[in-house]
């Protein structure tokens, strides 16, 4: 698989985790610990539905490529943590039922199955991803922006994948306006929110690939 660019899109696994969290913890003054509640509230939520757009630049600012996609999480074992979740993009699709996951990239025209639980899935997670500022690669701090806060997460550590990651925050309402990342290698991404809901319920079969409908796709069994 494409590993950079399945781990540019992972990113987009992030976007969830904050406008609740950030509107309940009103702690503008300390970014880590606006990044601690947002990784809770992930963990007591229930059902989120939120509908972006993303945009992929260049070094010189010149775009790449632009997509947008519907990301639905489900917690639905909260004593167990059981954590299902699906991204639908033209480029990626993720499908995670909490024991295994299926990755699909339309440039190859491959499906990847592996557990849940795999090093690759992992690297997938909403909360692995969220708790990038724990792991002793990048630095948190708080600017102002033009519509509200900044929560900017610095690399210090030059092997770091991504130099900057900068979550833009509405003054008015404290959610999630849109996330800017810059890559080691110079490139960089924008994500907006368009739409975010909370409380949702699912049908099973959403968190499962529906391999039927990719005939021609080679699947790669990992598990």
């Amino acid at each position: 698989m494409n590993n950079s660019i399945n781990r540019i899109y992972s990113l987009l696994l992030v976007l969830l985790l904050l406008p609740a969290a950030l509107v309940a913890g009103g702690d503008n003054g300390n970014a880590v610990a606006l990044l601690d509640k947002a990784v809770e509230a992930l963990r007591a939520d229930a059902g989120v539905t939120m509908e972006f757009s993303y945009t992929a630049y260049d070094g010189n600012g010149d775009v790449l490529f632009t997509d947008k996609g519907t990301f639905c999480l489900d917690r639905r074992d909260a004593a167990h943590a059981v954590e299902r979740y699906t991204l639908l993009m033209q480029q990626l699709r993720v499908w995670n039922n909490g024991k295994c996951q299926w990755n699909y990239m339309a440039q190859t025209n491959e499906i990847y199955i592996t557990s849940a639980d795999s090093e690759e899935a992992q690297n997938l997670s909403p909360l692995y991803l969220m708790q990038l500022y724990k792991s002793g690669q990048y630095k948190c701090s708080i600017e102002a922006g033009s519509q509200g806060s900044v929560v900017v997460l610095s690399s210090i550590n030059d092997a770091s994948e991504f130099s900057e990651i900068k979550v833009f925050l509405s003054a008015k309402t404290m959610r999630l306006v849109k996330l800017q990342m810059l890559s080691s290698d110079g490139n960089s991404a924008v994500i907006v929110v368009d739409d975010y809901k909370h409380g949702c319920t699912f049908n099973d079969a959403i968190f499962e690939c529906p391999l039927n409908e990719y005939p021609d796709a080679e699947v790669v069994d990992m598990l």
